[in-house]
């Protein structure tokens, strides 16, 4: 499914990645590192934010260079430790204007473990984000950016970080509700 072919990445004079060569299968897996080591960066060679140096990335067997940009981002769901909230609603803030299916942005919500705290509120999935999502606790704003990621049904989802805020009990239920998707 994902195959990493000799990549090397190097900005200026820092090497970032060195003849990484990896072949894996549609499963989970976990990229681990100290801060600054590389991780995010590889994340964004996968998505062809930065081009590799050489070396090939391949999707499903296809080199991400030949897929177009629209299709390639779409295989993905990323959500970061910290990202971009909008003025609006829960809801809009989980579809980001991709005009997602409610049954979608619902599914997501509840995968995410996002359903309970947003019920819990009047309004629901119209209660509004404030800006930079103020209303909103640590871990309610990484369920959302969880709930976004696993809005648009990815074919390969990325947690970069983002369940940090999260108690023991509400990462390990939103673990094993990522499992059964």
């Amino acid at each position: 499914m994902l195959k990493l072919d000799g990549v090397h990445k190097k900005f200026k004079s820092a090497l970032v990645a060195e003849q990484i060569s990896v072949d894996l299968g549609p499963c989970t897996y976990g990229l681990l590192g100290r801060n600054g080591s590389g991780k995010t960066t590889l994340i964004q060679l996968l998505q062809r934010f930065y081009p590799v140096d050489s070396g090939a990335i391949y999707i499903e067997g296809k080199n991400i260079n030949a897929m177009e940009e629209e299709k390639l981002h779409s295989l993905f769901g990323v959500a970061f430790q910290s990202d971009s909230f909008f003025i609006g609603t829960i809801y809009d803030n989980i579809d980001i204007g991709r005009g997602l299916s409610e049954e979608d942005i619902l599914r997501a919500a509840r995968c995410a473990q996002a359903e309970p705290f947003i019920l819990d509120t009047e309004e629901g999935y119209r209660h509004p984000v404030h800006a930079k999502a103020a209303n909103l606790s640590g871990g309610q704003k990484q369920r959302l950016l969880i709930a976004r990621a696993l809005a648009g049904k990815p074919n390969i989802l990325i947690l970069d970080d983002s369940s940090s805020a999260l108690d023991y009990q509400t990462d390990a239920a939103l673990r094993n509700a990522i499992r059964r998707e």
